[in-house]
């Protein structure tokens, strides 16, 4: 859980990446998920993290922010770190790494780890013409809730609170 990490690790830095909830279930249900699979994910890990957002040792991005605005995107967290932004860090295929090998990435991937940002999988939600109103309902049970020291959010309050807004949210005030 993140608050033992930040807990333990007192100089520890996290950086959390969001991601449109709408597009991360349509992205799982490409990969033989089901919707509820995804939206149940998508709920259980931004609640846990929420209690968290504030904390000086979080930096949070948005996916989209970091696929349409890359150098800005990976300039803040540079910032964060404490360390000098060098796009040559992020855009190179140049292995530096003394015990990992190469990543090429999941083969689910459409994209490998050295390619370029690109926008392609923002907004694909859209295609599937989803109401995703009875989605945005899904919620934290109580017991799961406080195993996390959270409140009992719903999929459409976690979307609202993260800006993303879903059409047909019973969650977005009036």
């Amino acid at each position: 859980m993140i608050g033992k990490f930040i807990e333990s690790f007192p100089d520890a830095k996290v950086i959390h990446i969001v991601r449109d909830p709408r597009d991360v279930i349509t992205s799982l249900m490409g990969r033989d998920k089901h919707l509820l699979d995804g939206a149940e994910a998508w709920v259980a890990s931004l609640a846990a993290i929420s209690p968290y957002r504030r904390s000086k040792q979080v930096i949070e991005l948005r996916y989209e922010d970091l696929c349409r605005q890359p150098d800005q995107a990976l300039s803040s967290v540079c910032d964060f770190l404490g360390v000098e932004f060098d796009t040559g860090y992020f855009y190179s295929d140049e292995h530096v790494s003394k015990e990992l090998g190469k990543f090429e990435g999941h083969d689910s991937w459409k994209v490998r780890p050295n390619e370029a940002f690109t926008t392609k999988s923002i907004g694909r939600h859209k295609d599937k013409g989803m109401d995703w109103g009875p989605v945005s309902q899904i919620r934290l049970t109580k017991q799961y809730a406080d195993l996390l020291g959270t409140k009992q959010w719903s999929l459409g309050e976690l979307a609202q609170a993260y800006g993303y807004e879903l059409e047909n949210n019973p969650d977005k005030p009036d």
